[in-house]
């Protein structure tokens, strides 16, 4: 208790009274929430640039087929 009070008083404030009110169990609730959905969104980002990586890649390798590709017509062609 007393090194509540005493980080209490480093910080200022007491985080849980300030942005929570009620017991402590609420606030916990309430920054598992913000954690979930913080995951979320970091998740969500991931496959956004994941996906956005692998359809660059693909387009790469299908350019480079059609170039063998070419390259190859032209070959039976000489």
């Amino acid at each position: 208790m007393q090194f509540q009070k005493i980080g209490t008083g480093i910080i200022g404030l007491n985080i849980s009274t300030w942005l929570y009110a009620g017991d402590g169990s609420n606030a916990e609730n309430i920054g598992l929430w913000i954690a979930l959905i913080a995951l979320a969104v970091v998740g969500l980002l991931i496959l956004f640039f994941s996906s956005r990586q692998s359809r660059k890649l693909q387009e790469l390798h299908q350019a480079l087929f059609d170039k063998q590709l070419e390259m190859e017509k032209t070959k039976i062609f000489f």
